[in-house]
């Protein structure tokens, strides 16, 4: 019968969009515009979790981002500097004809709910290691997030206008996503 209990305890689940679902990178910005912030969302993305109720140590996530799939939403500036900012996150940031994959493979979770979910993180090529908090709630849905510098991936924060306008070099991601 512990076997039994043991076994419903782990379960796999995959991650897919869902109408109630985001994944967001939020860049502060600096200077004149400081207290800005840049709000990109991709609609693209996929993984698995395994995990284990009982011994959530045991429990593992991979999840890879369509670096495509990138929007911005910022509603602070116009259509034409909207469309600017997102060519620059596609083209100069993410490089997204060269690196179509942002991925995040973990290597150790801990505690018991709020988790914490230590991983390696790859953009444009570079890997480094991250650490995300995450909060399983109700109906399949799992929260995080997390806060990581574009420096330690090799990107330097954009600036225009001699440096008066800037963006920092920590960005933030939050997701809501679902998990069946």
């Amino acid at each position: 019968m512990k076997l039994l209990l043991l076994l419903a305890a782990a379960s796999s689940l995959r991650i897919a969009p869902a109408p109630d679902a985001r994944f967001r990178l939020l860049v502060d910005k600096t200077g004149l515009l400081s207290g800005k912030t840049h709000i990109f969302e991709f609609s693209g993305y996929e993984g698995s979790i395994e995990f284990d109720a009982a011994n959530p140590e045991r429990s593992s996530v991979n999840f890879s981002v369509d670096a495509a799939s990138i929007q911005c939403l910022d509603t602070w500036v116009n259509e034409k500097d909207r469309a600017k900012v997102l060519a620059t996150a596609r083209k100069e940031m993410l490089a997204i004809e060269q690196f179509p994959r942002i991925t995040f493979q973990s290597t150790a979770v801990s505690g018991t709910g709020p988790f914490i979910v230590r991983g390696q993180l790859t953009v444009r090529g570079v890997t480094r290691p991250v650490e995300v908090n995450v909060e399983r709630k109700a109906a399949g849905a799992w929260e995080g997030k997390a806060a990581l510098r574009l420096t330690a991936f090799g990107l330097k924060p954009p600036s225009a206008v001699l440096g008066a306008i800037g963006t920092k070099d920590e960005m933030r991601i939050e997701f809501h996503l679902k998990a069946n």
